[in-house]
């Protein structure tokens, strides 16, 4: 049986991500800040603290060992060293990263995974933050061989999205109202 921890789990991608490897037969635990209730069943260990406190992870995670982390809470490289520094690697076969497509410098095209990648203007501080959490990671690869995934959404929509980005539209369509362009 492998053995998951899914930092989040209780909203949108992190809910989706741990109920679909529990439906894989995965052994999932979950990390938040304990601030709702789980709807879904199959989460081994609710883990509860705040991932900014080096304390709440050790003592939430110290003792555990995983084979696979979804980390996809992280928005600063201080998020990801503060985990790393407690995970145990002994068994650790893949750290997977929710960045965001805000890391890439604008352009006017479809940026590629190689394009590069800075401050974008539009993004702020998110997307330069991602950035060095993702310099951070590839360093920690190039170092010690740590494994790592990363991927870089730009928005993503779908069932169970807590921001009201797409249904915002779909419900003027929906109510016949006008889609207002700026």
């Amino acid at each position: 049986m492998k053995d998951v921890l899914v930092m989040g789990g209780t909203e949108f991608v992190s809910r989706a991500i741990a109920k679909y490897l529990i439906s894989l037969g995965y052994k999932v635990d979950i990390f938040t800040r304990g601030r709702r209730d789980l709807d879904y069943e199959g989460v081994r260990y609710h883990l509860r603290g705040d991932r900014h406190l080096t304390d709440d992870l050790q003592r939430e995670l110290g003792d555990k060992s995983y084979n696979y982390i979804f980390d996809i809470t992280a928005y600063t490289k201080e998020d990801v060293a503060k985990l790393v520094k407690v995970i145990k690697r002994d068994n650790l076969k893949r750290y997977v990263f929710c960045s965001s497509g805000a890391v890439y410098l604008p352009n006017k095209g479809v940026s590629s995974e190689d394009f590069p990648r800075g401050r974008n203007p539009h993004w702020g501080s998110y997307g330069l933050d991602k950035a060095l959490a993702e310099d951070y990671l590839f360093n920690l690869y190039q170092e010690e061989g740590f494994p790592i995934t990363i991927f870089r959404p730009t928005y993503i929509y779908g069932e169970g999205n807590n921001l009201y980005r797409e249904a915002y539209f779909f419900d003027r369509i929906r109510e016949g109202l006008a889609v207002p362009i700026y």
